[in-house]
């Protein structure tokens, strides 16, 4: 299993299911598509973000938050850090605004992000999120929580 949104994000729609079919050893071999994208989402998002408080990455800065992380496409686990995304994956964690956050804000450098601390956190700070799952786990496998019924 790979990390979440980086076909989604980092990769145009034409290039995801190639990305997505392609062994990790071959991840690299993506990484200048995966760095146009970044750049079209800096031209677009940029401005967004310093409205918001948050400071935005040079491209080069972004590219080497993001890119240890994201390739090879897999999970990665380092029993001698504190669990959860980046670092394993638990099923409370927001990984969607930490790729995010390591792909557009700048984690390098003390700061302010809307208020908080920048780092792989910034995104889920923003007050447009949801801050937790809506509904609380269980302790027991199958751990996740019973579905939504259909509406």
């Amino acid at each position: 299993m790979g990390q979440p949104v980086v076909a989604t994000v980092l990769l145009h729609t034409e290039d995801k299911d190639h990305f997505n079919g392609t062994d990790p050893s071959e991840d690299g071999d993506f990484s200048s598509l995966m760095l146009e994208r970044l750049e079209e989402l800096h031209t677009g998002l940029d401005d967004a973000l310093i409205a918001k408080g948050i400071t935005p990455c040079a491209l080069d800065v972004c590219a080497r938050q993001v890119v240890n992380k994201i390739i090879p496409d897999t999970l990665q686990l380092d029993l001698s850090q504190p669990d959860g995304f980046p670092n394993g994956r638990r099923f409370e964690d927001i990984t969607v605004d930490r790729i995010l956050s390591m792909a557009l804000a700048d984690t390098t450098t003390p700061g302010d992000c809307y208020g908080h601390p920048c780092d792989v956190h910034a995104f889920e700070n923003l007050p447009n999120n949801p801050t937790r799952n809506e509904s609380p786990f269980l302790a027991q496998f199958p751990y996740l929580a019973a579905p939504h019924p259909p509406p």
